[in-house]
């Protein structure tokens, strides 16, 4: 899967550390990584929120760990 990322969203998601202490920022290759895992788990809607947001959880190497992506809806976070 592609994610589909605009400014605001990349700067989201690097500067996630000030919004949730002790957390990592991320960089966009690593959340595409983890959106293009073969084995990734889509989500659709998410169980967790509203019914046009999609979870995509998957690993990237390049981070070393687990990344869940939470999007709008899978056309927008796939790029579809």
């Amino acid at each position: 899967m592609k994610v589909s990322w605009d400014s605001e969203g990349e700067a989201h998601i690097a500067s996630r550390s000030v919004r949730y202490g002790g957390t990592h920022n991320l960089e966009v290759g690593w959340v595409d990584e983890a959106a293009a895992d073969p084995l990734a788990l889509m989500e659709d809607p998410d169980p967790r929120s509203a019914p046009d947001v999609v979870r995509i959880t998957g690993a990237s190497e390049s981070a070393g760990y687990a990344i869940t992506l939470i999007g709008s809806d899978a056309k927008t976070v796939c790029g579809d």
